[in-house]
């Protein structure tokens, strides 16, 4: 009786263990795919700081590469919040399944003894998840600050051209009749 009550057991965590490796499987080809994600992300984003730093030839953004840009991001927050809510549920299983564990094992000391393992994954786990929420969190956030730093920068493009356009009609003016027009804040309302 013992010994079927131990081979039970052995099964039980056999299988539960089985299933929890698969998990970590599918795990990681959503990691890959996020990492796909990054890769794509940091190009746009480098292609988008390109195009703002380039002052030379200053001009208004492309609104197809501030619109692939904020795809690209878009994409990685969306996986990012999905890789947490799947770090979550790994956890959530690991600490299940270190639950069966104890009560198969009989008392609490001889569980925490046995298997030390799952228990520290699923706090990876939970952590890891914790993290990837913020991170998600952080994107979203970084966002908007690549929108509104866009527009700032539109908009500086748009006055540069403007007054541009505007100095040499205004050439036999005094030179502080110019500098009054440089430094008047009306400009970008106009």
């Amino acid at each position: 009786m013992l010994q079927a009550r131990g081979a039970d057991m052995l099964t039980s965590l056999n299988n539960g263990l089985q299933e929890f490796a698969d998990q970590l499987a599918g795990e990681r080809a959503t990691l890959t795919e996020t990492a796909h994600l990054i890769a794509a992300a940091e190009q746009a984003v480098d292609t988008l700081d390109q195009h703002c730093l380039d002052t030379e030839h200053a001009e208004a953004l492309p609104p197809l590469v501030l619109a692939k840009t904020l795809h690209a991001l878009s994409q990685l927050q969306v996986s990012l919040a999905r890789n947490a809510g799947h770090a979550q549920a790994l956890a959530v299983s690991a600490a299940l399944e270190t639950a069966h564990s104890q009560g198969l094992m009989g008392s609490a000391d001889s569980a925490s003894q046995a298997s030390p393992g799952l228990a520290a994954i699923a706090d990876d786990m939970h952590h890891l998840a914790l993290t990837m929420h913020r991170l998600s969190h952080q994107l979203s956030q970084l966002m908007e600050q690549v929108n509104s730093q866009v527009r700032e920068h539109s908009q500086a493009v748009v006055k540069s051209a403007w007054l541009t356009m505007r100095l040499p009609a205004r050439r036999k003016q005094p030179s502080r009749q110019c500098i009054n027009l440089l430094t008047n804040p009306s400009i970008c309302t106009r």
